[in-house]
This record gives C-alpha cells, structure tokens and sequence, in this order.
C-alpha cells in the first residue's frame, strides 16, 4: 500500500516525465488529475486547472492500453486531432507540469 510521500513522488515523476517527453501527456495529466487528492502537500487547487481541462480536452482520445480496442481508421483520425491539439497546448500542460513540482517540493 501506497503512502501520501509516495504518491507526491509519483506524481513528481510522472511531471518529469511529460516535461522530458518520456510519456503520453494525456496518461500522464489523467494520472496526476486523478491522485491529487492524495497529495500529503497542500498544493493549490489553482494549479491544476489547466491539467484538469486538458484531461477533459482529451477523455476521448485513447492511450496506449486501450488502442487495441478501436478501429485503425479511428485511430488515425485521432492521432491527427492528438496532434494537432499538441502543438496548441503541449507546452502550457509543461508549465503546468513545473508549477505543479515547485510547489510540492516547496
């Protein structure tokens, strides 16, 4: 069983990783959104805004363990929206994502 530090870490490394490109951002928002109730850190609620926006932005879109459930067609349409939607957001989720870390580690 999982503790509240382990979960400020988790959710710290999965920041890191959509930061570094080292995972999906839509898996990754999903996951942070999620937990962040658990924190053990009093984060304000402010701060995950736009993550929490961006995960409605893309509820649609499946991720890598579901893909095998949808139509080639499908998901090629949706890799277009996907990217697309990216080169518009990408990097405000980043910043985001920074401002998330800085004010856990605080």
């Amino acid at each position: 069983m999982r503790n509240n530090t382990d979960i400020n870490q988790e959710i710290i490394e999965t920041a890191k990783k959509i930061i570094n490109d080292e995972i999906d951002p839509i898996k990754g928002a999903r996951f942070i959104v999620d937990n962040r109730f658990e924190l053990e850190t009093h984060v304000d609620e402010k701060l995950y805004d736009f993550l929490i926006a961006f995960v409605s932005e893309t509820e649609l879109m499946p991720i890598e363990e579901n893909r095998k459930r949808y139509s080639k067609a499908y998901l090629l349409r949706m890799n277009e929206e996907k990217e697309g939607y990216f080169l518009k957001v990408l990097e405000k989720v980043k910043k985001s994502c920074h401002n998330l870390i800085d004010a856990i580690e605080k």
